[in-house]
């Protein structure tokens, strides 16, 4: 697809589409019902400057579509965030262990607050939504969706597994062998908090792959098949090997300063640039081994 975005406008070169009609490509892309009725009826979307409709035939040159019709507001004493990745539909951001990503009801400070302000300090258009969440003791990359139009397909995505995560975390015990631990999860009925391994709880599988290990610790990798609650928390508590520093299902230990699980790649598909992007951050110098 050849594209361009002016200012809070996007721009597609129309004899570098597949669609046929207006109504073929919203159906592609805007996977939102109501963002797509908005696009039509708020007259946000047109061919060479002509006003589209749904029916229309994509015989022009430009096919141009507003990207963001809500302008981020500014919040007030926050902290920078650390911006890996951002282009004109996304951004992937590093989130610190202890921010929520977004609010549960309180007053502090959470990751969505932090992404509006980098959006309204770098001076671009729209407002930001988080596609996933990562626990709040979690750290390592978040994906945000920079436009509602384009957020349901993100969504998508991530239903279907074409969002790939990946993790690193810091154990306790010697883990020098590939495995994949296939049990499934469910809530824990003595404390709300928590999930627990539960045979009539939902699938959960998780691929763990050795990077280092001392006598009392290692670094591994984990990769998610399934994405439940607190999934590789829970996973490898019950293989006996806890996360350091998990307040919930590990062991305390004072070799690392936070809790020993990272996000730390994650790759999607872009439905402009028509390709697979991934993007890694390093881990917390002190997981190192």
């Amino acid at each position: 697809m050849e594209y361009e975005v002016i200012d809070d406008t996007l721009k597609i070169k129309i004899s570098s589409l597949t669609q046929k009609t207006i109504a073929d490509f919203l159906d592609s892309y805007i996977l939102s019902r109501k963002y797509r009725h908005l696009l039509i009826q708020d007259r946000l979307i047109s061919i060479d400057d002509r006003y589209a409709k749904r029916d229309d035939i994509l015989d022009g040159e430009y096919l141009k579509m507003k990207l963001y019709p809500v302008d981020v507001a500014k919040h007030k004493g926050h902290e920078d965030i650390d911006v890996i990745y951002e282009d004109e539909l996304c951004l992937i951001v590093y989130k610190r262990a202890g921010l929520l990503v977004h609010s549960d009801g309180n007053e502090e400070i959470t990751l969505e607050d932090l992404v509006d302000d980098h959006l309204f300090d770098s001076h671009s258009h729209g407002k930001a939504k988080a596609i996933h969440r990562l626990d709040k003791e979690t750290q390592g990359l978040v994906f945000f969706s920079k436009t509602p139009y384009f957020q349901s397909f993100f969504d998508k995505e991530l239903e279907f597994r074409r969002i790939k995560r990946e993790y690193v975390a810091y154990v306790l015990g010697k883990i020098d062998s590939k495995m994949t631990i296939d049990v499934p999860i469910g809530r824990d009925r003595h404390d709300a908090k928590k999930m627990v391994v539960y045979k009539k709880g939902q699938s959960a599988k998780t691929i763990i792959e050795p990077i280092a290990h001392d006598e009392k610790h290692s670094l591994v990798r984990c990769i998610l098949k399934t994405g439940r609650t607190h999934q590789i928390r829970v996973h490898l508590s019950h293989i006996g090997h806890p996360i350091i520093n998990d307040p919930l299902y590990g062991v305390m230990d004072d070799t690392i300063k936070e809790m020993g699980l990272c996000a730390d790649r994650l790759s999607f598909y872009h439905p402009l640039k028509e390709e697979f992007i991934t993007v890694s951050s390093d881990i917390p110098k002190d997981m190192a081994l």
